[in-house]
């Protein structure tokens, strides 16, 4: 047995060669694509859980395709031995386990060869580094610290490979190790540079410093360093932007031109340049288009070009241009629309079909939210109502196609409490009211599923702050009260076990002001003084440890505003100010 490359395979497509004798997997070989399509769904999965490093591992794909042509043509043979038979089953049940042990083993003999015959040291080198590579791959479906070991092993018999390195600093900022990442990535600078400095004309030796720098950038924006992110992937874009000019047909080009346009958008947007990042994006979006419609069905432009026309809407939504914002949004959701009909008429098997469904499904929740708010902000309050029931609509579907994926169930919470919002703004409150309390009765039971997520306890006791707000503008006071009781009891038992948390202190002090205030317009000064103290306590305590906070200086001047209305019920007025609202106040 020995590693993979690919090739061209009788009859059309893709095959896999295994180095070393005839047995060639073609990439339609029913076998082949049952294993690899089962595999890249535990992937995919895998990216999903750190979906910030999605763009990064999808480079492994390759290698996991080798490492099952490997192992399926071992199986092949006519002296295949037992293990490869059971390596092949196990693959078929989604265990890779056997076909790492596999792997091992025949990365354990070319190491013992290296050396042997002097004449064959690099391919018993490569041969190695292939098999290690191939186990990485397996192994980061189930366990990136077992995938980083086999890399770095490959490492170790092809220490001048740029892509192993990349592949290695990867793995480790998906591990959250990007001081060591830092690392890897500056060491693969060092490998491309010298690499494009040997053969200024190699198209992928520039790729790889390109990809290099621009994984730089990542750990460096990851560590809140935006000049020098900056800094590599402008290095990045240099690099992109003579690989374009020397090869314009080059799509693969385009494309890391198109991300390198979009990197140095999104450090711009962070440092508040928004028109520079805006002038960024829309580079994206031309690049973009110029691929689709070289290829209209290509879906992974088509994406792409969603994508991008989403980012440039949210940047148009910040600097308050609603209008072109719309149309961005818009634009991406015909793409996504188009794509989600494409898929559901398309052949694939049922459970790949399923998983790009509920991908397109959630980007077009995305974008169905992202017009609401727009509309909301152009104060278009029914144009937020429908898209905002597009949203609700979306997730109900998918919460009913599995109703123990919580991720369906959150999204329709969040969307009734959407829905509740915009019926209060436009006085329906029995609508509103109907509407929040759906959203109440998903919170408390996604907080029984997960009693320890935080997030869901805040979305919990928003959910009952929403119902009790509803409830107060009917004048109901008492039901109102309660509500505020029951949401300010579970922040204050979350900040009880972590008091460190400044979410939720915050979160407290907005909520006994909540209630000091619907004290207030029951005119007990007393109780509303209590609470609006408790407030103003928690409020000067985050405001003195972080003046230049806007959100925390807000909530100190919003309590001290209340404490200033108290006037108004006959209160002192000398007494109701106190000398905590002084330096946010002019007093």
């Amino acid at each position: 047995m020995s590693g993979g490359q690919f090739t061209n395979a009788s009859g059309g497509g893709i095959a896999v060669n295994i180095l070393g004798n005839n047995n060639i997997v073609n990439a339609r070989d029913p076998q082949f694509i049952s294993i690899t399509q089962a595999l890249l769904r535990k992937q995919t999965e895998q990216d999903e859980a750190i979906r910030a490093q999605s763009e990064q591992i999808a480079g492994l794909r390759i290698e996991l395709a080798k490492a099952v042509s490997t192992v399926v043509s071992a199986a092949r043979r006519h002296d295949a031995p037992a293990e490869a038979k059971h390596a092949v089953t196990a693959l078929e049940h989604g265990n890779t386990g056997p076909s790492q042990k596999l792997l091992r083993k025949e990365e354990n003999t070319a190491a013992k060869k290296i050396g042997g015959d002097r004449s064959d040291v690099a391919m018993q080198r490569h041969r190695a580094a292939e098999f290690a590579r191939q186990q990485g791959a397996l192994a980061y479906l189930t366990n990136v610290r077992a995938a980083l070991e086999a890399f770095e092993r490959a490492a170790g018999y092809e220490p001048d490979d740029v892509r192993t390195q990349i592949y290695i600093g990867d793995l480790q900022t998906a591990l959250g190790e990007t001081d060591d990442a830092r690392k890897t990535y500056t060491s693969a600078i060092s490998l491309a540079t010298k690499a494009t400095a040997l053969s200024p004309d190699d198209p992928a030796a520039q790729h790889d410093l390109a990809i290099s720098h621009a994984r730089l950038g990542e750990v460096l924006a990851l560590w809140g360093d935006q000049p020098a992110a900056l800094s590599e992937y402008r290095q990045a874009l240099s690099t992109a932007e003579n690989l374009a000019e020397h090869d314009p047909n080059n799509p693969d080009w385009q494309r890391e031109l198109a991300m390198s346009h979009d990197r140095i958008g999104g450090v711009l947007k962070v440092q508040g340049n928004l028109d520079g990042a805006l002038g960024e994006y829309r580079k994206d979006v031309e690049i973009d288009k110029a691929l689709v419609r070289r290829d209209p069905a290509n879906q992974d432009w088509q994406r792409d070009l969603a994508a991008s026309h989403i980012i440039t809407g949210e940047v148009l939504h910040k600097l308050g241009d609603f209008p072109d914002a719309l149309r961005e949004f818009r634009e991406a959701q015909k793409i996504v629309e188009l794509l989600a009909g494409r898929d559901k008429n398309s052949t694939r098997h049922a459970q790949d079909y399923s998983i790009s469904h509920y991908n397109t499904n959630d980007v077009l929740m995305a974008i169905h939210a992202y017009i609401a708010q727009t509309s909301e902000a152009s104060n278009d309050f029914p144009s937020a109502l429908v898209e905002y029931q597009h949203v609700l609509s979306i997730a109900q579907s998918l919460a009913k196609q599995d109703p123990n994926n919580v991720d369906w169930q959150h999204d329709e919470g969040l969307s009734h409490e959407e829905i509740g919002g915009i019926l209060k703004m436009q006085g329906d409150l029995d609508g509103a009211l109907s509407e929040h309390r759906q959203a109440l009765e998903i919170a408390k039971r996604l907080v029984l599923v997960d009693s320890k997520n935080t997030d869901w306890g805040r979305e919990l006791a928003a959910c009952h702050d929403s119902v009790g707000d509803v409830l107060k503008r009917q004048h109901d006071f008492t039901g109102a009260l309660q509500e505020f009781r029951d949401g300010i009891g579970i922040i204050q038992s979350m900040a009880d076990l972590d008091p460190t948390n400044t979410d939720l202190q915050r979160d407290l002090s907005e909520s006994h002001g909540m209630i000091g205030a619907l004290l207030a317009d029951q005119n007990d000064v007393v109780g509303a003084r209590k609470e609006y103290q408790s407030a103003l306590l928690i409020a000067a305590t985050l405001y003195a440890r972080n003046p230049a906070n806007i959100y925390w200086k807000d909530n100190l001047v919003s309590v001290c505003t209340d404490f200033l209305h108290l006037n108004d019920l006959g209160e002192n007025p000398a007494r109701s100010f106190p000398v905590e609202c002084e330096p946010v106040m002019g007093q």
